[in-house]
């Protein structure tokens, strides 16, 4: 007797909406950051690439974080919870220090 392997817990129609949520959130945070322009208190070049650095963070999180670090139904991390990986940390402290000197270098930028 043959025996064929389970079926996933995960239905072709729920992955492709996982799918369709992560476009769906992309496709929100850009039209955000491209609208930003278009409100007076953010018209400047700082903001706008700030904006774009933390839209392709996002990206990057719904893509491997989703996918890999976060468990559930819809992602490849199966079983217990993965601890934080370190790195997660360090990319945080490099956004936030390129986005602190990037404000330093643009208030210098500005004076002149």
């Amino acid at each position: 007797m043959i025996r064929r392997p389970p079926r996933s817990t995960q239905s072709r129609s729920s992955a492709a909406s996982d799918v369709y949520k992560r476009q769906l959130i992309t496709i929100i945070i850009y039209s955000f950051v491209i609208h930003s322009r278009m409100i007076p208190g953010m018209k400047d070049i700082y903001t706008f690439n700030l904006l774009s650095l933390f839209a392709i963070s996002s990206v990057l999180m719904t893509y491997f974080g989703v996918n890999y670090y976060l468990t559930g139904l819809h992602s490849y991390a199966g079983g217990d919870p993965v601890p934080v990986p370190f790195f997660v940390y360090v990319a945080i402290a490099v956004l936030v220090s390129l986005a602190v000197m990037g404000w330093v270098k643009y208030r210098k930028w500005e004076r002149k």
